[in-house]
């Protein structure tokens, strides 16, 4: 669960990967998840992930999360997960 800012609000978020979908997003007060584009301007790094994406509608957002807003597992988990994804690790051009 990640907590992203959307029209002043902040609200938990779930981010998940689906081996046939691909990455996945859905707010918390809706178990309606959507299919998003991780886009390459994203950064990947042992102490943050600014996760930039693109949802179906066209509609660009980005998520910060630090390294102890989850367990140490899960965060190493969406590291690598994005990282396999094509990311790779300090992309900051």
């Amino acid at each position: 669960m990640f907590y992203g800012r959307d029209y002043k609000k902040f609200q938990p978020f779930v981010i998940r990967y689906n081996q046939a979908m691909g990455w996945q997003l859905a707010k918390m007060k809706n178990d309606d998840y959507q299919e998003l584009q991780v886009l390459p301007t994203t950064i990947l790094t042992a102490q943050f992930i600014v996760l930039h994406f693109q949802l179906q509608t066209g509609r660009k957002q980005s998520l910060v999360i630090m390294n102890d807003a989850l367990d140490f597992k899960d965060y190493q988990y969406l590291l690598v997960g994005l990282k396999i994804s094509g990311l790779s690790e300090n992309k900051t051009d």
